[in-house]
């Protein structure tokens, strides 16, 4: 278990993400979150590139906690809103996670920064056009995924 938990901390690592293991009283007793949905449940002091953890919690129940919250943000990257990623993430973090999936479709210097990628005023309009066709590919992956959960694999 402690492996499971170490390749899920280097997949973050590898992704910009930083996992920062809090307090429950911090998190407002979530067991943890990341900052896409922080932001539509109104959750306070969340930094872009962060997921924040329950470290009271069992070492297994960081782990599907961390699942959970990478599939979720994975999902809302992909434009899906908040309750469809959590109800697709709470079926997924009891399986395998797919590390061969880049956290973000997105130019690796804006890698874990929502407002970076979303709000730039300075983009090209080939990095325009590239971000709408990464935006596209993970639109599809996102689905592929939903499709997948449904088979049961």
């Amino acid at each position: 278990m402690e492996k499971e938990l170490k390749q899920l901390l280097n997949y973050c690592k590898d992704n910009g993400i930083k996992v920062t293991f809090t307090d429950s009283k911090v998190l407002f007793d979530y067991a943890a979150m990341n900052p896409e949905a922080a932001a539509k449940l109104g959750y306070p002091k969340i930094r872009n590139n962060e997921i924040e953890i329950d470290k009271t919690m069992p070492e297994e129940t960081q782990i599907k906690n961390l699942k959970h919250e990478l599939i979720e943000w994975r999902l809302m990257e992909a434009d899906l809103d908040y309750w469809p990623a959590h109800l697709i993430a709470l079926k997924a973090e009891n399986k395998p996670f797919d590390y061969s999936q880049p956290m973000f479709h997105a130019e690796p210097e804006q890698k874990g920064n929502f407002f970076a990628r979303h709000f730039s005023s300075h983009k090209s309009k080939s990095k325009e056009k590239s971000r709408r066709q990464n935006r596209r590919q993970m639109v599809r992956t996102a689905r592929e995924y939903q499709a997948s959960l449904k088979r049961g694999r």
